[in-house]
């Protein structure tokens, strides 16, 4: 059990869990909206906790994947339904929102 306890003692420095769910839904709230306001008309954005889902009925989601990871930025395609999964944590700052974003409008242009 030690090693859990410290984990939790870890996790609490940052803050309760109360506020590191609240910081959770908040990022994930925070990359949807920014997600929606790239140039993708047709696109649907789906927002669960700590999951983001983008998918468009004309992008391939794993050439995209595959050109923000050339970048440094590590997101998962996924097959079926075909789109993109973003996660986020607690720990996701703005910084890290606005490089995914800006990688994408890069892919996408």
């Amino acid at each position: 059990y030690g090693a859990a306890e410290a984990a939790v003692a870890a996790h609490d420095e940052f803050g309760k869990a109360l506020f590191r769910w609240e910081r959770i839904k908040s990022n994930a709230e925070t990359l949807a909206g920014r997600l929606k306001s790239l140039p993708l008309t047709d696109a649907e954005v789906l927002a669960h906790s700590g999951l983001v889902f983008l998918s468009h009925p004309t992008i391939n989601a794993h050439r995209l994947a595959m050109g923000l990871e050339a970048r440094n930025i590590l997101v998962r395609s996924i097959p079926f339904p075909e789109r993109l999964r973003f996660c986020v944590h607690y720990l996701t700052t703005v910084e890290d929102i606005d490089r995914l974003i800006d990688g994408l409008g890069k892919e996408l242009s």
